[in-house]
């Protein structure tokens, strides 16, 4: 793990820790989790289930974040939709990834003017963090900056769902 400089928004230091995988087989040296990656240009999807009990994105820096409903079987589809910062093509996007008509009936989706709205400038960046606990899954995302030379500031984390 190594740390990076941050603050929070009130300027305050923070720990952040970047975490690697070590390539350790042994069970307590690992912890279960989907990610949820992107691909430039277009959309990657992740089946949740009940194989892990975390879901992470990897940085959102204009993307579109979208969370399918709960299914009978106990799974949710999450998507992750890259295309520029352009809204309407990543809803598009997310709208072909969950199989939906365009107003996006049952799903959720966190856009870039929300993990934005504390400072609209091309800075702002997110990461979404889903949480499972039974069959139930909870979103959250962090909103933060970068400043250059790894000096983050934190905006907070806020749920989404």
């Amino acid at each position: 793990m190594g740390v990076t400089v941050a603050v929070n928004a009130a300027g305050v230091p923070v720990d952040v820790y970047a975490l690697n995988n070590n390539g350790a087989a042994a069970p307590d040296n690992t912890v279960p989790a989907y990610i949820c990656n992107y691909a430039t240009d277009n959309v990657n999807r992740v089946l949740l289930g009940t194989h892990g009990d975390f879901c992470f994105t990897i940085t959102l820096n204009g993307c579109t974040f979208g969370i399918g409903p709960a299914q009978n079987n106990h799974t949710r589809l999450v998507s992750h939709a890259n295309h520029g910062g352009i809204a309407h093509l990543q809803r598009q996007q997310i709208q072909v990834a969950h199989g939906v008509g365009a107003n996006l009936a049952g799903v959720t989706v966190l856009e870039p003017q929300l993990y934005r709205r504390f400072a609209v400038d091309l800075n702002m960046q997110a990461t979404v963090f889903g949480i499972r606990t039974g069959y139930d899954w909870r979103f959250y995302f962090q909103s933060y900056s970068y400043h250059g030379q790894g000096t983050y500031r934190m905006y907070g984390v806020f749920p989404i769902m």
